[in-house]
């Protein structure tokens, strides 16, 4: 339990420790060893933990119980927090989209996008979207430029032969830029996330994306995919020993129930999850979680339990 914000109060050591369920001794040696003990302490006086001391160390005991080493706990921590202190790159850093004559620049949108895609021009297509990473991060790069882009496209397959063509070049350059971002962001080491398409369901890219969003998150995650068969997936999760398994589904047809109950169970235990909006209409079983979107499954596995 943390401490009443409103309070703010701070604790001696004695009473940390409880909250924390561990020995003053062992809230000693993290001080000592890892640097964890009180930010504002005063040599010649008690150590006091603040609330966003005590809100450090229940986020270091939490992967501390997962499995992670101290060290690698501390680290993965202080880490967070110094990219939420960090300012976001601007878009001005980035190749620019230029706003008329005006020369200010303007974030990339989803119709930017498409057209570069119609004209099948991967390279733009790629500029575009590393663009965008840069300057709103995977989740909102997803959401509100690759999302309607994609939609857009899709709405037209029917009346246009070249919407088809836009849309794999589009896809493509997607899945590589989001797979790109996801090998170059450092995850700590803890047990992986293990990502899923359903049997039946060749919908990648939104896997991919969702694998980028958990990385920038430092989350160590695996996809496996498309169309994952059940056999595949229970052996994938029996070899990596995940945190949770989600699988994903594009369209009701591949909405298998199987794939999030017939899963193998494993002795550390893992969640599982459906996401997508194949599985609108699915009752789904009270242990299985249902985020609807990629940022709502992103929140699920990072939140504290």
């Amino acid at each position: 339990m943390s401490l009443d914000p409103s309070t703010q109060a701070p604790l001696p050591a004695a009473a940390v420790a409880r909250r924390l369920g561990i020995a003053p001794a062992t809230l000693r040696t993290w001080d000592r060893r890892y640097g964890l003990g009180p930010t504002s302490h005063e040599p010649g006086h008690h150590r006091r933990y603040t609330a966003a001391d005590l809100a450090r160390l229940e986020s270091i005991q939490a992967l501390v119980r997962q499995g992670v080493t101290v060290a690698d706990a501390a680290a993965h921590v202080e880490a967070r927090a110094t990219r939420r202190q960090r300012p976001r790159p601007r878009a001005a850093a980035q190749p620019a989209e230029r706003n008329g004559s005006t020369g200010t620049s303007r974030r990339v949108t989803g119709r930017q996008l498409r057209e570069a895609a119609l004209r099948l021009d991967s390279d733009r297509v790629t500029t575009l979207l590393n663009g965008s990473l840069a300057d709103l991060g995977v989740i909102a790069t997803w959401d509100t430029v690759v999302r309607p882009a994609l939609v857009w496209l899709g709405e037209r397959w029917q009346v246009s032969d070249g919407c088809i063509a836009a849309e794999h070049v589009l896809s493509e350059c997607a899945a590589a830029v989001f797979t790109s971002a996801a090998r170059r962001s450092p995850t700590a080491p803890t047990r992986p996330v293990l990502l899923l398409s359903a049997p039946g369901d060749e919908h990648i890219l939104p896997l991919h994306a969702l694998a980028a969003a958990l990385a920038e998150r430092r989350v160590r995650n695996c996809v496996v995919g498309p169309s994952t068969p059940l056999g595949v997936a229970a052996e994938a999760i029996r070899r990596l020993n995940p945190t949770a398994v989600l699988v994903w589904s594009q369209v009701p047809e591949t909405a298998d129930l199987a794939a999030v109950t017939a899963q193998p169970k494993i002795r550390a235990g893992h969640r599982t999850g459906a996401v997508g909006p194949g599985w609108a209409h699915v009752r789904l079983p009270a242990r299985v979680d249902s985020p609807q979107s990629i940022s709502a499954a992103v929140e699920l596995l990072t939140s504290p339990a």
